[in-house]
């Protein structure tokens, strides 16, 4: 059972789990477009929940009773905004409060739960799981109140629960307000790049990756209520990311006149530390920094070609 599946890290865990072999349920929002998952229908079965809804989720929970679970729906913002709070909270901690309550009652293997890696906020790096939290925006804080939930439940019941905290995935299908997405559609496009002078580093992980790290969570004994670092361990600068999509590209990305000012609570190096990773799940990245650019530009151009419309003589307008 998959919450958030039509996201792009859920929809590419539907396709892995289908090609493992596996009966997917995916609780969707009744209004969701859920453009992903459009070529799968018959494959898997989609229930319309809201997971801020506790009766109809805990109905459809009971319904499926589910051995695997992997929660990953979320009300994403990169907004820094107070503003935001509330809203963020009440999806992102209290729909993983109505799951958990939701479970009570279901024998279930493991619930893979995710948070972001932005919640460590201006700790020291590398980033490691015994650090105190420090969000720096609302989504970071709803998703840390999330985690603690989800620790403390496991602490409460001995459920079988394992947090996976996320180092900024990229890959195909991401949502175009994200930087890799938007960096690569400038290359292809010439339309000018909005940044900031990208002095910061970040920790970029190949989408493959963060799956394979989500289906091991799910196969391997962890303890009740253990968090766990997924990310490639490869930092690198704004502007260094920059050059390396130039280099694949074979020319320069147009970088817009005014840059934008750092903001508020920038985290300057957000890298982490994997080695629980690797030594209670035994993952470890596997798709260079590289290639993995590689790929998600070929996705792009691929996607830009279907866009543009086509001559008379069949060439791309």
């Amino acid at each position: 059972m998959i919450t958030g599946a039509s996201g792009f890290l859920g929809s590419h865990l539907v396709r892995r789990l289908l090609r493992e072999g596996a009966r997917v349920n995916v609780l969707a929002l009744p209004d969701d477009p859920r453009s992903r998952l459009e070529k799968l229908d018959g494959k898997i079965r989609v229930h319309p929940v809201n997971i801020r809804d506790e009766t109809i989720l805990k109905r459809v929970t009971g319904d499926i009773s589910p051995r695997l679970i992997f929660h990953l729906a979320a009300l994403t913002s990169p907004e820094r905004s107070r503003s935001r709070l509330a809203s963020v909270l009440a999806v992102n901690l209290g729909g993983t409060v109505n799951l958990l309550r939701a479970l009570d009652g279901i024998k279930y293997d493991k619930l893979v739960c995710t948070c972001t890696a932005e919640a460590y906020g201006k700790n020291p790096p590398p980033f490691r799981e015994d650090m105190a939290l420090d969000p720096p925006s609302p989504y970071s804080l709803s998703k840390a109140a999330a985690t603690l939930a989800c620790r403390t439940w496991a602490n409460l019941s001995g459920a079988p629960i394992t947090i996976l905290r996320l180092f900024l995935a990229y890959g195909p299908g991401q949502d175009e307000d994200r930087f890799i997405p938007q960096l690569i559609r400038a290359g292809l496009t010439g339309d000018p790049l909005r940044m900031t002078a990208g002095e910061q580093t970040r920790e970029f992980t190949y989408i493959d990756d963060v799956i394979e790290g989500l289906l091991l969570a799910a196969q391997r004994e962890t303890k009740p209520g253990e968090v766990i670092n997924i990310g490639s361990g490869r930092e690198i600068s704004l502007r260094g990311l920059v050059e390396k999509v130039e280099l694949i590209l074979g020319r320069r990305v147009p970088i817009h006149p005014d840059t934008l000012p750092y903001r508020r609570n920038e985290i300057w190096r957000y890298v982490g530390d994997h080695a629980r990773a690797a030594s209670r799940l035994g993952w470890r990245p596997r798709v260079p920094l590289e290639e993995g650019l590689a790929r998600t530009v070929e996705w792009y151009r691929a996607q830009l070609s279907k866009e543009r419309p086509s001559s008379p003589g069949g060439r791309t307008a």
